[in-house]
Parts: C-alpha cells; sequence; structure tokens
C-alpha cells in the first residue's frame, strides 16, 4: 500500500474509535516503517493514533498531551508544511495545552497554514471540522471558568470566539448537519433554548441520531461538570479566605508565601480570591509555614491573632533568622541577598510554537 493511501486510512480514526481497529491500523504503520525506513510524517500519525488510543481507554490529559508532544517538537522544526502534516496536527490541537487561549491561538495558526491548500479535495471539511472543534473547546472553557464568567471582559472574550468559529461555519458551503450540530451549541453557549430545540429539529429530520445522541451526552458532562465546579468553588473561596486570614496575620507578603511553596504573587492573588486551586501538599505546606493546622483552612470561623500559634511561630522563627545573620560576615549576607535578588527577577521563557507563519 502507497504511503498516502495508508495514512487517508489512519486518518478516518479518530478517539472514539473501537481499540482493536486503532491497533490494528498502528500496526499497519509500523509495519510500513519497518519496510520503507524513518518517516516522519507516518511517525506523526502514529502519535495521532497513541493520542486516541490513550483517550480512549484512559482519558487523561495529561498522558494525552505528553504522547501528542512529540508532533508539536517535530512540525515546530518545519517551516513549510503539507496537507498531510496539517491533517495529522488537526486532532491534536486540543492536546496543546491545558489553556484554552493557547489551543485557540494554535487552531488559528492552523487554519492559516491551512489556507495554502484550498483546492485540496478534503480542505472544506478539515477547515469546518476545525471550527466545530473549537466550538466544543469554547463550550468547554466556558464551564471550566465558571467563575471567571463574572468578568464582563472575560465573557465578552469567549463570546467572540464562539462566534468566530459559529461564523465560519454557517458562512460555508455545504455540511448541513455541522451547521445544524452547531446550531445546538450556540444555543447552549448563549442559553438560548430556541436555538437547541431549532438545531435538534432540524438533525432529527436529516437522520442524524448519533449526533443528537453525542450532542445530548455533551451537554449532561457539562451539567455534571458545572455542578462539581460550583461545589469546588465554594471551597476553594473559603480556603482562599482562610489563607489570605493567615499570612496577613503572619505580616507576610504575598511574595514571603509564594517563594516557600513555589508560587508566583500572582497565584497566591488568584488562590486567595478562590479563583484558582492550591494543591493539598501546597496548602499542607502553607500550613507549616504560617503556623496553622491543615484543617483551618476549611475552618468558618478561623480567628489568627497576634497571640495565636501562628505570630508565635514567626516571633520565634524571625529570632532564630535574626541569629543567623548576627554570626554570619557582610560578604555573606550580601552574597544570600543578591542570590535571592536573583532568583525572584528570573524570566519565565515564551511558550513554544509551532514553527514560523511562513
Amino acid at each position: 500500500m502507497l504511503k498516502y493511501e495508508l495514512l487517508d486510512e489512519a486518518f478516518s480514526i479518530n478517539d472514539s474509535t473501537d481499540l482493536d481497529e486503532i491497533r490494528n491500523m498502528r500496526k499497519k504503520l509500523k509495519d510500513y516503517l519497518k519496510k520503507h525506513g524513518e518517516d516522519y510524517q507516518v511517525r506523526n500519525v502514529i502519535a495521532m493514533l497513541d493520542v486516541f488510543y490513550t483517550e480512549n481507554r484512559f482519558g487523561s490529559f495529561e498522558a494525552c498531551y505528553e504522547v501528542a508532544e512529540s508532533v508539536f517538537e517535530t512540525l515546530s522544526k518545519i517551516d513549510k508544511w503539507d496537507f498531510y502534516d496539517i491533517r495529522a496536527i488537526v486532532p491534536l490541537i486540543d492536546y496543546y495545552s491545558p489553556n484554552f487561549e493557547q489551543i485557540d491561538y494554535q487552531a488559528e495558526k492552523v487554519l492559516k497554514k491551512l489556507e495554502k491548500f484550498s483546492d485540496e479535495e478534503r480542505y472544506p471539511h478539515i477547515k469546518s471540522a476545525i471550527h466545530m472543534n473549537m466550538l466544543l473547546r469554547t463550550l468547554r472553557a466556558k464551564v471550566d471558568y465558571s467563575e471567571d464568567m463574572q468578568d464582563p471582559l472575560r465573557a465578552k472574550k469567549l463570546e467572540q470566539i464562539f462566534s468566530k468559529h459559529y461564523d465560519e461555519i454557517c458562512n460555508a458551503d455545504g455540511f448541513p448537519v455541522r451547521k445544524a450540530a452547531a446550531m445546538v451549541r450556540k444555543g447552549r453557549f448563549f442559553e438560548d433554548q430556541s436555538l437547541i430545540d431549532e438545531g435538534f429539529k432540524t438533525l432529527e429530520s436529516l437522520g442524524e441520531n448519533n449526533w443528537i445522541e453525542g450532542l445530548k451526552k455533551e451537554f449532561s458532562e457539562f451539567d455534571r461538570d458545572e455542578k462539581f465546579a460550583n461545589r469546588m468553588n465554594e471551597a476553594d473561596i473559603l480556603i482562599g479566605r482562610n489563607f489570605k486570614k493567615a499570612r496577613e496575620a503572619r505580616g507576610y507578603f504575598k511574595e514571603d508565601i509564594a517563594a516557600h511553596i513555589f508560587k508566583t504573587a500572582h497565584d497566591i492573588t488568584l488562590i486567595e480570591a478562590g479563583r484558582q486551586k492550591i494543591s493539598t501538599a501546597d496548602l499542607r505546606r502553607a500550613a507549616g509555614f504560617l503556623g496553622v493546622s491543615f484543617a483551618e483552612f476549611y475552618n468558618d470561623d478561623i480567628e489568627i491573632t497576634k497571640d495565636s500559634p501562628a505570630a508565635l511561630y514567626r516571633e520565634k522563627r524571625e529570632v532564630g533568622i535574626s541569629r543567623l545573620l548576627n554570626k554570619m560576615s557582610n560578604d555573606e549576607i550580601d552574597l544570600i541577598y543578591n542570590t535571592a535578588k536573583a532568583v525572584v527577577n528570573l524570566n519565565v521563557p515564551p511558550e513554544s510554537d509551532f514553527g514560523d507563519d511562513d
């Protein structure tokens, strides 16, 4: 079988395909490599199948991301992609980053590169598939960032992203099924039941029962996740409020506690506002540093005063540090100061990219 015929067959597979079918396709590609030698495009499609297998079997974003990373790294070194590079990366955009803005940014880059292949027979289908996927991703982001949706600017940004992809689907020729499904997703995003009903009615008239069942399953998962997110938000707010009480009672700046639990001051701001979760391990480290018990972060009536264990712990700690500094030379103190200053001023490298726009 010729290489591109084999790749075309592989691209008919997705993350809901039967595991045995994924394994068989993967074996065909591996056999091709054994016979014809190494080929990065075939290798990338094998990685794509590995992601589908991992998602299908384990449902772990982290595991899928690790598998997909090899494809991102390969394509970042290539200035000019061909059509099969595009087809390999499209199903993996979701796994580029856990950050929605990064996914949207990369989707736009892929769409821009895809324009060079507008004469390809599969071009309209792949372009439409990217926009449909981004509707789903934007819906997911709305659920994941439910607390942030209280921010008008944040809500407006997500609305603009959703509308951008929706308009692209509606303005394309053909694809009546995807247009009806997009209408259902729009109704869910903007909480417009009339759009949901109209979209489902159109899908029913087209005999697309699989789409109807799939969209209803989506909605069920969104409802479940929204309920869970609301419960978690209440806990996060309580933890954040107590975290701030303990820090301020100790007289610490955000930078002080951030350095101790390996976070940034911005992270502490988000944690104290209940807008960012903190791991159990980090919370235990913070409790030890602040001189409070771990359980007190979950206490509605926590009180930390200057006479509390936290304040006494701080005083004891500061006395110890003072004695230590008295034993050190000025050069040693300067060295510690300059080292700490350098660490605080470290810059994080920018996000990696797929390559040049050319």
